[in-house]
């Protein structure tokens, strides 16, 4: 994947650090990841506002009709049907133009909908470009899978629906409120008071509901590492008799999942029982109050019609929110957990920085190198190697020393903590990490293939590979036999790798770094997996792959490096020998030990 730097949507505004700890928070952030569809979301808001002025002139319509009749009944006259088949008509003309409008924006918020989920997709996959591997390793794989596909689909789902019925309900709330005022100020205020109980009690819900919907998401993300590590390791688990330790880890965050859905369950589902009460009491404080002053004469039945309905359009969108409580908690934690992942450290912006100059000649330098994965605890220090071009660098040592640490530093997986890395006179650091990758063939130990056909896992973006250069590459890595074996050849598609052994995959590894002919190669525990035959014919291929090139070997297996220029012995992320096999032999040090270790037991 290409690191090329590529800038979050709307850069004016820097979120880096920030979570959203509220709904409003998380939905105003939300936002500018629509882009340029965020117009939409402002002509849902404004049409929504647009059919709440229409609703909310419902009901003095209704109360014409009202005291129209009211009147003619007290005075005992005819009563005016054409006014009133006047004023229905022109009721019906508003509702209808009201469910019109709520229609497209229903349609309108189902399309944004979907570009918002498709966006958010892109730029989490963006951002995994722009996260250094050592950030990576930080993360739970399990956790980062749920957040692509749960997370994002939630939102995908819910999150202008959520938008819209938050603003629709403030909006339809205010409105209807000040109709009121502008009606009758006394049964106003009477009206108003459970409605604003109601929302006080949604306000304290929310708070104090939403730790429990985080914990959830939490808890689905661990089960899922929980499921994607047994799947991993599912041979490995039931060779040492792991299924019981598995199901255990399963049974006890599906237990934690279980017990945060029930509570935030039992929550939501209880906030419509509450805001019905509350609401409901609004309509008896109505009509109580109402008759008082009907019969007092302070107003009409018309007016107290008309607050009946005014009620039902501010307990409405009340009740819509008690009823989507947890979808908001749900949106606003989906929301948290992205945005999360999206503020994640980045990498360094290299668009300023230049590319590889000129033609590779292949000289390498390590001046003064110093690393430490965990800050204070370093795993290199002050390294010092020159090496020539054309050089074949072997690099041995036990476990944990530092060898793979090299390599990760000449890729710029990783920046040194001090000291440089030069490449023909060019400081890796002032080069474009995409070209200095460029620069290199790798064969790591563990050899990956990805869904796709075997010519695509061989060439990856070369196309201009062509099936004679496939099958004399394969050929020389002993491949042509297993592939002649299959039904559709280098097409062949690949959905499950374990279809290929290990030593198969690094045949396919070795391959693929030949077809890419860089000028520099890695060879990292490159025929781990290998029979001793295989490895031999094997390395007939590789000798041909490091001809004229630069080349650094990581080895366990000390018989495979002895033709190597120079050996560099590592231990404690120093080096503490260095020369050709058979003169570090002679020094009977270090390398020797190691060398001795392993034929120990051989005659």
């Amino acid at each position: 994947m290409s690191s090329t730097y590529i800038p979050p949507p709307n850069p004016g505004r820097d979120h880096t650090g920030e979570v959203s700890r509220n709904l409003f928070g998380a939905l105003s952030r939300l936002l500018d990841y629509f882009g340029k569809y965020r117009r939409y979301i402002w002509l849902i808001i404004i049409l929504g506002l647009f059919a709440n002025i229409l609703v909310v002139i419902g009901p003095q319509l209704l109360g014409q009709m009202a005291d129209s009749v009211s009147v003619s009944i007290r005075d005992g006259t005819a009563v005016d049907m054409e006014g009133i088949g006047r004023t229905a008509i022109l009721l019906a003309a508003v509702y209808l133009l009201s469910m019109i409008i709520n229609w497209y924006t229903t349609r309108t918020s189902w399309i944004v909908e979907e570009i918002n989920g498709d966006t958010l997709r892109v730029e989490l996959c963006r951002k995994i470009s722009r996260i250094s591997v050592g950030e990576m390793d930080k993360k739970q794989m399990g956790d980062v899978m749920s957040r692509f596909v749960n997370d994002t689909d939630t939102i995908r789902l819910s999150s202008v629906d959520v938008i819209f019925f938050t603003v629709d309900a403030v909006i339809m709330i205010i409105v209807a409120a000040i109709m009121m005022f502008a009606t009758e100020w006394h049964l106003a205020i009477v009206a108003l008071i459970p409605p604003l109980i109601g929302i006080a009690i949604v306000r304290i819900i929310m708070i104090t509901t939403r730790k429990h919907f985080l914990a959830r998401s939490r808890s689905l993300g661990k089960l899922n590492n929980i499921v994607e590590e047994t799947f991993r390791g599912l041979e490995l688990y039931r060779v040492y008799d792991g299924t019981e330790r598995a199901e255990s880890s399963f049974d006890e965050v599906n237990s934690e999942l279980r017990t945060t859905s029930f509570r935030t369950g039992f929550r939501s589902g209880v906030m419509p029982q509450i805001t019905g009460f509350v609401n409901n009491l609004s309509y008896v404080l109505v009509c109580v109050v109402g008759s008082i002053l009907v019969l007092g004469g302070v107003t009409t039945i018309g007016t107290v019609v008309a607050f009946i309905v005014y009620v039902k359009l501010v307990t409405q969108p009340l009740n819509r929110l008690s009823t989507n409580l947890s979808r908001i908690q749900e949106v606003a934690v989906s929301c948290e957990r992205i945005f999360d992942f999206l503020d994640t450290p980045e990498m360094d912006d290299e668009s300023s920085k230049s590319e590889f100059q000129g033609k590779p000649e292949g000289e390498i330098v390590f001046d003064d190198v110093s690393f430490s994965y965990v800050p204070g605890v370093q795993v290199l220090h002050n390294l010092d190697l020159r090496v020539e071009p054309g050089q074949r660098v072997a690099i041995v040592g036990p476990t944990g020393a530092g060898k793979t640490t090299i390599a990760n530093l000449l890729l710029r997986f990783y920046e040194p903590d001090s000291g440089r890395i030069i490449i023909d006179g060019q400081d890796i650091s002032a080069i474009r990490r995409d070209s200095v990758r460029d620069l290199f063939s790798v064969v790591t130990q563990d050899a990956w293939l990805f869904e796709g056909t075997l010519r695509q896992n061989l060439v990856f973006d070369n196309s201009q590979i062509s099936d004679e250069k496939l099958t004399e590459i394969c050929d020389a890595v002993g491949l042509s036999h297993y592939i002649s074996t299959l039904s559709d050849g280098f097409d062949t598609y690949i959905r499950n790798e374990h279809s290929f052994s290990a030593g198969q995959k690094q045949q396919i590894a070795v391959a693929r770094a030949i077809l890419k002919d860089a000028p520099f190669l890695i060879l990292d525990e490159a025929t781990s997996s290998m029979d001793t035959r295989t490895e031999r014919y094997l390395q007939r291929a590789m000798d041909r792959l490091m001809a004229d090139k630069t080349s650094f070997i990581i080895a366990h297996r000390l018989s495979t490096i002895k033709s190597a220029d120079c050996i560099l012995v590592i231990k404690s992320g120093r080096i503490v020998e260095k020369g050709t096999h058979q003169e570090l032999l002679e020094r009977n040090g270090f390398y020797r030990m190691l060398y001795d270790s392993q034929f120990e037991f051989c005659e």
